[in-house]
């Protein structure tokens, strides 16, 4: 009998392990999938509080945190069975902090180790005694939550009942802590990469310079608002060789389109550096064209295996304008030095003007082949006239393009004057005081000074000439420039005519 009973209890022994390793192993599957749907750290302690205790008896949890200057341990979090004396205990525990190697959670945070008291109430170094005798605690168990070496929390869990440490039990819950770890990792991991990314975006939305990402296979990955403001359009989902004509990419001719194999983006994708590529690009949101610099370079993996690319485009429209401006004034400079007749000189103005603003402004000249040569500081004059000119492309500019255009006419006057005019066809001038324009700080433009026809007049002046200002019959502006001829030519002229 005496055999028999002890195979029965062996037998009921082992079964009762089996049954305890199920429930264990249940226990890690339920706190897994729960914890997979939180975001933070103290609803991932109560759902690892309140399934431990339901699952494995404990009748109160309860966590511990440090404070923000992590001197002390602050109670979190809690659960408990549901009797009302439970609450007593867990009111003293948030009463209460605890500093390293005191009480419970201070010796756990010290140590680093699952820390087992069998009576809480015959421990010398548990501060909350009182509490405890009250309601009738006797069992504890702490277990650290690390986080490499840093702790993150302390759990404890407390029952009526007098037991001795179950290396079993203790073994589950440092498991289910140990697996709130790597949770908790991989949510502050995600948080982080959140929150880099947040400030990526940030950045590419506030740069001035476009950015754009594609992978090896061609596929947009990045293209930043400045991207999409110079290129007219985001990202498409297309074949690279769609590009030039989809965005308007043309080679500095501005009439070529772009070769596909010779984006910078595309060279860049094939693993090749790119520097300072000079691109034209025409939309329908940007008619007069941007002029961009490119540089660009592969992205790799950590083993140089080629991922994609990136490229980053810089406008530099004014600075072309202005290389476009210099190198005209150069051939106008020339012709001065040169001594070219007035109005050859004014015909180079024409072209370094339209070409400079780009404005898909039609100017047409009206050039007087026998117009007297006049005696003046030639560099004054091209000022005089490049200065009409933009203003008379400025006030056709809000037109439609099939409207814009100024006509620029030169004349002899009895033989002693040269006349040039400037006419739009914009808004015109005051209809009161035409030459009202003349006048300091008067503009009709909203940026204007007011300050470049008041130039104008007194250069035209101290040249012995004169400038009106005039609305044209049907609508529009003309500015007259009458200057006189130089000595020795009034006869020249009156002969020739």
């Amino acid at each position: 009998m005496s055999s028999d009973r002890k195979k029965t209890d062996s037998s009921q022994s082992a079964e009762q392990k089996r049954q305890e390793s199920e429930e264990q192993l249940s226990l890690l599957q339920t706190i897994t999938s729960e914890l997979s749907t939180v975001d933070d750290l103290s609803s991932a302690l109560k759902i690892v509080l309140r399934q431990i205790c339901e699952k494995t008896g404990w009748a109160l949890g309860q966590a511990w945190v440090p404070n923000k200057d992590g001197s002390v341990l602050v109670c979190d979090s809690h659960w408990f069975c549901g009797e009302d004396d439970l609450q007593e205990f867990q009111v003293a525990s948030e009463a209460i902090h605890f500093k390293p190697g005191v009480g419970l959670p201070g010796r756990v945070w010290e140590s680093k180790q699952p820390a087992w008291i069998e009576d809480v109430r015959q421990d010398p170094n548990f501060p909350r005694t009182t509490a405890a005798k009250s309601i009738g605690l006797k069992t504890a168990v702490g277990i650290p939550i690390l986080s490499g070496d840093k702790l993150i929390a302390v759990i404890e869990f407390f029952m009526r009942e007098s037991r001795a440490e179950n290396e079993q039990l203790l073994r589950v819950i440092v498991a289910v802590a140990a697996h709130l770890d790597l949770v908790i990792e991989r949510k502050r991991a995600a948080e982080e990469l959140s929150r880099t990314n947040e400030i990526l975006h940030s950045i590419l939305s506030d740069m001035g310079d476009a950015v754009i990402v594609a992978d090896k296979d061609e596929n947009f990955l990045v293209f930043n608002p400045a991207a999409e403001r110079m290129f007219g359009a985001g990202a498409i989902k297309a074949n690279a060789s769609e590009w030039p004509h989809h965005y308007g990419l043309y080679l500095p001719d501005k009439v070529t389109p772009f070769p596909h194999e010779q984006l910078p983006l595309i060279r860049s994708i094939h693993g090749e550096e790119v520097n300072n590529v000079e691109m034209f690009v025409r939309h329908e949101k940007a008619p007069h064209g941007i002029w961009t610099r490119i540089t660009g370079r592969p992205l790799r993996d950590s083993n140089g295996e080629l991922l994609g690319g990136v490229i980053v485009c810089r406008d530099i429209t004014q600075i072309k304008e202005e290389e476009f401006f210099r190198a005209g004034q150069s051939r106008v400079l020339e012709m001065i030095a040169a001594d070219a007749p007035l109005a050859d000189v004014l015909t180079s103005l024409v072209l370094v003007s339209s070409d400079v603003l780009n404005r898909e402004s039609v100017v047409t000249t009206e050039l007087d082949p026998h117009l007297p040569q006049v005696q003046a500081a030639l560099v004054q004059i091209q000022q005089v006239l490049l200065n009409l000119i933009i203003n008379a492309l400025d006030a056709v500019e809000q037109l439609p393009p099939a409207e814009r255009r100024i006509i620029i006419k030169t004349r002899a006057d009895k033989g002693d004057v040269a006349e040039v005019s400037v006419r739009d066809f914009g808004v015109g001038l005051p209809k009161d005081q035409p030459d009202k324009v003349f006048e300091h700080f008067f503009s009709t433009k909203q940026k204007g000074m007011g300050m470049g026809l008041t130039i104008v007049r007194s250069i035209i002046e101290a040249h012995g000439g004169t400038i009106t200002a005039e609305n044209a019959p049907d609508h529009g502006a003309r500015m007259v420039v009458r200057l006189p001829a130089a000595p020795g030519q009034v006869q020249k002229s009156k002969a020739a005519a």
